[in-house]
């Protein structure tokens, strides 16, 4: 749900307003502890949320013993491990990074337990056939974040602190309603059962693996420009990225909107490779798009202080465009189990991604974190996507550009 076009929207319209009150340093200090935190709620979870999952839809009598697992994985596991990243991280980046205080990095860490909330009940709700109710608590917890963030910025009062405190402050409060709607969905009923959780644990080790790897290739360039360049890079790198991620997002809402309105009929192999041929082609007609309107809302909204964030822009467009169809592929091979291919690749990628990151920062700063996010997505596609062809007895180049038959189906 958190990928959905509207919630990403409203995401891109708070990092806007942000950057446009408080500048690269704030935007950076921002972006960087959200990323941070986000890292921090995936690590611990050791595939524990698409574990449950699959326990729930196999036998839906163990909802009880799930639920009450999740609370002691957020509460007690996640608070574990928030402090001890609060302890290391405050004492190391602080060094480089003093406009951050210590104030902000221990609102940051109170957010690991919410956001670890959402993550290990979102897939019960799911599972549940309540996927309405996971899209309006994340449409509500973006539009509760973009209204504080208005309402501070009335006040003249929008900072950093705010910023980060409106987030932690939403975040918390739909955690604990999205816990409320899935108690009330699972029953009131709740036990904790270890053996259960490490059941949840082994059954979902190897999607956990490639998630974590695939959420350090996305959030990690950020802790790179913040060690090697400052938190007014890690600003403008943000804002590039942000406005970047609407490309594959929109992509993915027009090609499925036709999809499905249209109720293109379904085959073995048609159906999917139409899809993807689909959402590249909007992905790049997306990046077009976002690149001149890109121009003008630095320009003319956000400020000039951010006209760097534009060439950063122009070399993560690629990247997104990669993803738009990569992303989509991944899903298939999960779907059919095929996990070695993808922890393969998504370490690959990482690895790929990693080094770049350590090479090209230092000598090009923030455009050599855009190179290396564009050239690890780049490569992560080609990949899956060769793999997916060979699966369908399909050629590579069937999966790129629309064919006459797709507008028919399209119409």
């Amino acid at each position: 749900m958190r990928d959905h076009l509207s919630i990403y929207l409203l995401w891109t319209a708070t990092i806007v307003l942000i950057a446009k009150s408080v500048g690269s340093i704030g935007t950076g200090s921002f972006m960087l502890i959200v990323s941070i935190a986000t890292i921090v709620s995936v690590v611990p979870l050791l595939g524990i949320s698409s574990g449950n999952a699959s326990i729930v839809r196999i036998n839906p009598a163990n909802k009880f013993m799930i639920i009450g697992n999740n609370l002691l994985v957020a509460f007690v596991w996640g608070g574990l491990i928030s402090a001890g990243a609060h302890l290391l991280l405050t004492n190391r980046l602080n060094q480089n990074l003093s406009e951050i205080g210590t104030n902000l990095w221990g609102m940051a860490f109170i957010a690991v337990i919410p956001l670890m909330i959402f993550d290990l009940n979102e897939c019960i709700v799911n599972s549940f056939g309540h996927k309405l109710y996971s899209y309006l608590t994340y449409l509500l917890k973006s539009l509760g974040i973009v209204i504080l963030v208005l309402f501070f910025i009335s006040r003249n009062e929008l900072s950093a602190e705010t910023a980060i405190g409106s987030w932690v402050l939403v975040l918390s409060a739909m955690g604990f309603i999205f816990l409320i709607i899935t108690w009330s969905i699972v029953g009131h009923e709740m036990t904790i059962n270890i053996p259960m959780m490490l059941k949840s644990v082994i059954s979902g080790f190897k999607p956990y693996v490639v998630r974590l790897f695939i959420t350090l290739t996305i959030h990690l360039d950020l802790i790179f420009i913040a060690y090697f360049l400052t938190i007014q890079d890690v600003g403008k790198y943000s804002v590039a990225i942000v406005l970047g991620g609407v490309t594959h997002r929109l992509a993915w809402a027009l090609s499925g909107m036709i999809f499905w309105t249209r109720k293109i009929p379904t085959s073995p192999n048609t159906p999917s490779a139409l899809f993807l041929r689909l959402t590249l082609n909007f992905a790049i007609l997306s990046g077009i798009v976002i690149v001149f309107g890109s121009w003008f809302l630095i320009r003319n909204v956000i400020g000039y202080e951010f006209l760097n964030s534009y060439v950063v822009l122009l070399i993560l467009i690629p990247g997104f465009v990669f993803l738009s169809q990569s992303r989509l592929v991944m899903r298939y091979h999960l779907l059919k189990s095929e996990f070695f291919y993808l922890i393969s690749i998504a370490i690959s990628a990482f690895l790929l991604f990693f080094g770049l990151n350590l090479t090209l920062i230092p000598t090009f700063g923030i455009k050599g974190a855009a190179v290396a996010f564009s050239l690890s997505q780049g490569f992560s596609w080609i990949v899956l996507l060769y793999l997916y062809t060979r699966k369908i007895n399909m050629k590579f180049s069937e999966m790129l550009l629309i064919r006459k038959g797709d507008l028919y189906a399209a119409r």
